[in-house]
């Protein structure tokens, strides 16, 4: 993954995420801490939400993470696909410890830990001229 990406998804902290199955579909956003080690994002959210629910019949995601900004010269944001699974055991373990470091206050919730691995990114960074982008995809 490209160092843009990496530092880009470093510095934020919130993913909207999309989710559908063959019943139903919705959108959610939620806080993210990113995981160095295999370039994904770590989220925590209740099993028996809307969109968890939906989560665990189909693992396909899309999603969103901006920069906001009122100056079009200055618009971030990444658009990516991906698959999203809950984490378990021992990957579990070691998916909160980078999640707490992020937001250490987050140790009182009981939702479940989930782990979204991208399979396409594109980056649109307009700091470095209008609608400047970079793609990444996973390799199989």
């Amino acid at each position: 993954m490209q160092e843009n990406i990496i530092k880009f998804l470093q510095r934020k902290h919130i993913v909207s995420l999309s989710v559908f199955n063959q019943q139903d579909m919705w959108s959610t956003i939620c806080f993210y801490a990113f995981n160095p080690h295999n370039n994904s994002l770590l989220i925590r959210t209740n099993q028996d939400t809307r969109h968890g629910l939906i989560m665990q019949t189909n693992p396909q995601v899309t999603g969103t993470i901006i920069h906001d900004s009122t100056t079009v010269a200055k618009l971030q944001g990444i658009q990516f696909t991906g698959q999203i699974n809950e984490l378990h055991g021992e990957l579990k373990k070691t998916g909160l410890a980078l999640y707490y470091e992020r937001f250490p206050y987050a140790r009182v919730m009981k939702s479940a830990l989930w782990e979204i691995c991208f399979n396409e990114i594109k980056f649109t960074d307009n700091t470095l001229g209008f609608g400047k982008k970079t793609l990444w995809q996973r390799q199989p």
